[in-house]
């Protein structure tokens, strides 16, 4: 995705060759984002089946965020759409 996102920065606003590379890039943020919600959809299926009680921690995800070192890591696991996923397979569940 860098190297895409490269790629559009590069080439002159207007032109065609820039809207095939936007094209590119959008297609790959679709990729990931349906990558990170087909693992979302599962871990939350496999938390429902596996445990009766599920309980989320509010977490200062801001504060966790500031750690240059785990920012990355941290905003890329989705969390909000985690919890959203197993609450409403919890609650269809019952």
């Amino acid at each position: 995705m860098k190297h895409l996102q490269r790629l559009v920065s590069k080439k002159k606003k207007g032109s065609s060759r820039r809207k095939k590379a936007v094209q590119l890039l959008a297609k790959q943020h679709e990729r990931v984002a349906n990558k990170r919600r087909d693992a979302a959809h599962k871990t939350s299926r496999q938390l429902v089946n596996h445990y009766h009680t599920i309980v989320f921690e509010d977490l200062n995800i801001q504060g966790m965020v500031k750690n240059h070192r785990l920012a990355k890591s941290i905003t890329d696991a989705a969390w909000r759409q985690l919890i959203k996923f197993t609450t409403y397979k919890a609650e269809k569940c019952d």
